[in-house]
């Protein structure tokens, strides 16, 4: 074939050990000879958190956004094999993403929405597809509370708990200095009403979380005994999301108010 105008085509990737084989998967490259990196075109990560090297392949290239389209095969120790992902495969091009944990960039997609993310669950032995959040990733340190698409319920409910005490915490300190900054420009009433609004505002924000968490948790159809940890996991994501954009807008403040000066 002229190289660059043509589908690699069917083929094998074999796995062996000391010039044994064990295992020939059969993998269709859909996908011209130039779009494929021939030192670096398979990529070993431990992608479920399971302790075992898993890897991805490339299987074809989206035409209108030449995003990579990515096979994963994750390695079953009990089968001693490797076995296709179907959950994660073909999506589009997959980086890992923190413990257990992968983004999976999607062709065909506007770029606001073009990147997903998926976490394994050792206790339901199944990816999980997470709620999307435009922050960056949950702490890729594999004790962290809410490291897991399902983790320990108790304690990350307990860290996302104390995430949302932070969340107040900071919605009082901005409200306060605007407090102030209303009370001589618009009066003592329209001042406290602002207090009041914000107040309702963020609370309503807390139920929408809420139910929107336990609304997606159930739609991964993962076993009953999961599903409150999964919206614990997907609660605690959207807490942080919102305790960034908090954070970000004390800063924009304090240089506005800096700039002032």
């Amino acid at each position: 074939m002229s190289e660059g105008s043509e589908s690699l085509g069917s083929g094998l990737i074999t796995v062996s050990v000391e010039g044994r084989q064990l295992q020939a998967i059969g993998h269709v490259f859909e996908l011209p000879m130039s779009a494929l990196d021939r030192k670096n075109w398979i990529a070993f990560h431990d992608l479920d958190g399971d302790g075992w090297q898993d890897f991805m392949v490339p299987s074809s290239v989206a035409a209108s956004s030449g995003v990579k389209v990515m096979a994963v095969y994750r390695f079953d120790p009990k089968k001693q094999e490797f076995v296709f992902a179907d959950a994660l495969s073909n999506l589009g091009e997959i980086t890992p993403a923190g413990h257990a944990c992968v983004s999976v960039r999607q062709p065909d997609r506007p770029a606001a929405f073009q990147l997903g993310r998926f976490c394994h669950s050792p206790q339901g032995e199944r990816w999980v597809q997470q709620v999307s959040v435009s922050t960056p990733d949950r702490p890729t340190d594999a004790g962290a509370p809410c490291s897991t698409a399902t983790p320990d319920l108790t304690l990350c409910r307990q860290h996302r708990m104390s995430l949302d005490r932070r969340l107040m915490s900071d919605l009082r300190a901005m409200s306060k200095d605007r407090h102030e900054a209303l009370l001589e420009s618009n009066g003592r009433h329209y001042a406290n009403q602002y207090l009041r609004m914000r107040l309702t505002s963020h609370n309503a924000w807390l139920r929408y979380r809420d139910a929107r968490c336990m609304a997606h948790a159930r739609e991964q159809a993962l076993p009953a005994r999961l599903v409150a940890s999964a919206a614990e996991a997907c609660k605690h994501d959207l807490a942080q999301q919102q305790w960034l954009q908090y954070q970000a807008r004390q800063v924009s403040v304090r240089r506005a108010e800096e700039r002032s000066e």
